[in-house]
């Protein structure tokens, strides 16, 4: 029987506030096409399906598409999705009665029926042609990713998930009948495995790899997920799918793959897929962060916009600073002008002297116990290795004082006080009040709030709702707009001119100034 093997898809995914779902559709479309013309039995999806528990409905949709899509260009095929530690093991479960009509089974906790029992994490693989009752071709082991809370109580983390996969392979292997195979899927990590920095989501403050003795040479294909690197460990047949695109800068240089493993008896013969790419990530320097102006030199070097076709790049620049340069982002775009890359990422990194030595542990201060100028100087210590200078301190306190005089502020329910919005100024269909701050006013309190909104209410008749959602047609001249000789006081904050549209009821004796 044939089998592929893909992981880590983590749909929903966005790198540094760029959205990855044309480059997933990419890879679900091509993955469509290898399912077309290889005619696999079965596809292994071996964890982190979705980025997050609570993966957007575009995520979903794209997968359910997918799985649907898959049944109908191989009939028969078993699909075989396991829970990731990105995952929610009860949304991903949740669809599973649906799922299984298309031939999928959703291996979501090692506990689905509340108490763990290996043999619900048993799966028998049949050839896609014999249909549901065919002879078993091998017997698959499927462990998702095991959580703390699954793991025999007693034993430490690692311990505990050896501890599952070994039962749940041994279940497998106590139902192997001659010439059939046994085969694991699971979502962890493997002794010796080689991780992936800003990736792979640490588990058990990173105590959390397996033995690789788990899995003797009578397992003729064990499909890992998890890690992001594809690769082989310890033996040929021991692999990581990886991630199908790169989810972080630190995987350019990755061989993204899906894996064709044919099963003949119990040998396996493992071939790498490689997925194809639609766009290009690049990183300025590759080798590491560099001073300011060899960075610039290697950014006028990139090829030009007019000679490039397709999606643009997307780029990463790491520069090391010796002091702060406040015109950092404007000296790259100029560097970047009419190049094709787009910057989505610029990090800055500090050389620290070889000789320098580790600062002794200092007493864990509250927040609250510190001034602000105090959090300020602690902050340029750590990022700057010096104190501010005095110009950047004062400038530090002058926004401290803004920052305090605008919270002493009275709420806008004195007309006398408008001021026109600037001329020109798109304020979102609504006139902007900007008034001079008075320092010199005393602090106003939720409570005091909540009780003039109410004797205002009491006093004042309330306008129509339609009259208070009406937006205002133009924005203000040089000269105040006349208010409205009566109206209700806003609520608090930001949004105050949008709960004056909403209906209003007095608030109860338990509510209080809340």
């Amino acid at each position: 029987m044939r089998i592929l093997h893909t992981s880590d898809w983590h749909l929903g995914h966005s790198l540094h506030g760029q959205e990855q779902s044309e480059d997933h559709a990419a890879f679900l479309a091509w993955l469509l096409t290898q399912i077309e013309a290889l005619q696999p039995d079965a596809v292994l999806i071996t964890g982190d399906v979705y980025e997050t528990t609570t993966p957007p409905i575009a995520a979903e949709r794209a997968f359910f598409a997918f799985l649907a899509d898959a049944a109908r260009a191989r009939p028969g095929l078993q699909t075989v999705v396991l829970a990731g530690n990105h995952d929610s093991p009860a949304r991903l479960a949740a669809p599973s009665p649906l799922l299984e009509r298309w031939g999928v089974r959703v291996v979501a906790s090692t506990r689905p029926a509340g108490e763990f029992d290996p043999e619900e994490l048993v799966v028998p693989l049949r050839a896609a042609d014999a249909g549901p009752e065919g002879p078993v071709k091998a017997w698959l082991a499927a462990v998702p990713f095991v959580r703390p809370a699954d793991v025999p109580s007693g034993l430490p983390y690692a311990e505990g998930a050896a501890e599952v996969h070994r039962r749940v392979l041994e279940a497998a292997r106590a139902r192997r009948k001659r010439g059939q195979a046994v085969v694991v899927a699971a979502h962890g990590t493997l002794c010796d495995a080689e991780r992936t920095a800003d990736s792979e989501r640490p588990v058990a403050g990173g105590k959390d790899a397996l033995p690789r003795e788990l899995f003797d040479a009578d397992v003729s294909y064990v499909a890992l997920g998890h890690l992001h690197r594809a690769q082989a460990v310890g033996r040929d047949t021991i692999r990581y799918a990886g991630s199908p695109i790169p989810l972080s800068f630190a995987e350019v240089g990755y061989d993204h793959q899906v894996l064709q493993v044919d099963l003949r008896g119990k040998k396996a013969k493992v071939e790498a897929l490689p997925i194809p790419q639609t766009r290009t990530l690049l990183r300025v320097p590759a080798d590491g962060p560099r001073p300011l102006p060899e960075v610039l030199e290697q950014l006028r070097l990139l090829p030009a916009a007019s000679e490039h076709e397709g999606r643009r790049p997307w780029l990463d620049v790491r520069v090391e600073l010796g002091a702060p340069e406040p015109d950092l982002r404007r000296l790259v775009d100029e560097a970047l002008a009419d190049r094709a890359a787009q910057l989505i990422a610029l990090k800055v990194s500090r050389p620290r002297a070889a000789s320098a030595a580790l600062p002794e542990a200092a007493p864990q201060a509250r927040l609250h116990d510190l001034a602000p100028l105090e959090v300020f100087q602690q902050l340029c210590a750590r990022a700057l290795d010096e104190a501010p200078s005095a110009e950047l301190s004062a400038c530090f306190e002058a926004l401290v004082q803004e920052a305090q005089a605008q919270e002493r502020e009275p709420l806008p329910d004195a007309p006398a006080e408008a001021a026109p919005a600037p001329a020109g100024r798109d304020t979102g269909g609504w006139t902007a009040k900007v008034r001079a701050p008075r320092l010199a006013a005393p602090p106003r309190t939720a409570e005091t709030h909540a009780s003039e909104s109410r004797a205002a209410a009491a006093s004042a008749p309330a306008r129509p709702a339609q009259e208070l959602a009406q937006p205002s047609s133009e924005l203000a001249g040089p000269e105040p707009a006349p208010e409205p000789e009566a109206e209700s006081v806003p609520e608090p904050g930001a949004f105050g001119p949008l709960f004056g549209a909403l209906p209003r009821r007095p608030p109860s004796d338990r509510e209080g100034a809340a």
